[in-house]
């Protein structure tokens, strides 16, 4: 389909089972979009094991998927007879009501649609509407389980070395440990502290700059929530913008003092 398709085959490993996802991105033009439905329906038949498609669509299945929308339209239609042709059923969105939005024009047209085998490996599959702010599209999430992977595991970063006052922390918190009687430290209890002596200190420091995303984040999403059940005034629509160019702004800094990083225990 002239690169508006992604086949991946692969194995869950923890189950060892044998799965297909699919990534869409259809076309905006109806005739070449139908063109899609009918290389989808058609593909089906040779798909032998559980499988996901997703991705942005271009089209709307119910006059409820646009903002302000009322009627059903035959492209809605054709859409659906593509869905109901693949034998897929469509997972519902948690926390958010649409994925794309420009201005006051919103509507939902990316989907996960799952075969019932899938279902049935993964009953748990839950998908969640992420924040908004770097794109027009909404990221998408879709949980498999609801497994407790326990604590994050300590990660030490290695742009701390650039700031001066972490060699000053590990001079001075090195120092302060005790030699036992034989005259020396016992590591591992000392390296436990130390690991949380980082920890302290990068929420101290590096902190500062993940509270003031967050803090815009969440500006961004009460705006968010505004849009999907009202016409957002002019002032809130340049103040919409203003966030996400700040946001924008904020987390590649972020990345870049997190790509000099590497994982530490």
């Amino acid at each position: 389909m002239n690169g508006r398709i992604l086949h991946i085959e692969g194995t869950f490993t923890q189950s060892n089972l044998d799965c297909l996802v699919s990534l869409v991105y259809a076309p905006n033009a109806g005739n070449l979009k139908n063109e899609m439905w009918t290389y989808l329906v058609t593909f089906r038949d040779s798909v032998s094991k559980p499988w996901c498609l997703a991705g942005d669509f271009n089209e709307t299945l119910f006059p409820s998927d646009r903002k302000g929308g009322s009627q059903i339209t035959s492209s809605m239609t054709r859409f659906k007879d593509c869905i109901d042709g693949c034998n897929l059923i469509e997972l519902p969105l948690n926390g958010r009501k649409f994925t794309w939005s420009r201005g006051n024009t919103a509507s939902r047209i990316d989907r996960v649609l799952l075969s019932g085998d899938w279902l049935q490996a993964f009953p748990s599959s839950t998908l969640f509407g992420l924040s908004q702010y770097i794109s027009d599209h909404r990221p998408l999430h879709l949980l498999l389980d609801s497994a407790n992977w326990g604590p994050k595991p300590f990660r030490f970063m290695n742009y701390w070395w650039l700031a001066s006052d972490f060699r000053t922390m590990i001079q001075s918190f090195w120092s302060s440990i005790t030699p036992s009687k034989y005259g020396i430290r016992q590591m591992v209890p000392a390296l436990k502290m130390l690991k949380e002596r980082c920890r302290q200190w990068s929420k101290d420091t590096v902190g500062s700059l993940k509270s003031r995303i967050e803090e815009l984040e969440l500006e961004a999403d009460s705006m968010e929530h505004q849009n999907e059940c009202r016409v957002l005034t002019t002032d809130e629509l340049i103040r919409n913008n203003s966030i996400a160019s700040r946001l924008k702004i904020l987390c590649n800094n972020k990345a870049e003092k997190e790509s000099a990083g590497m994982p530490g225990g």
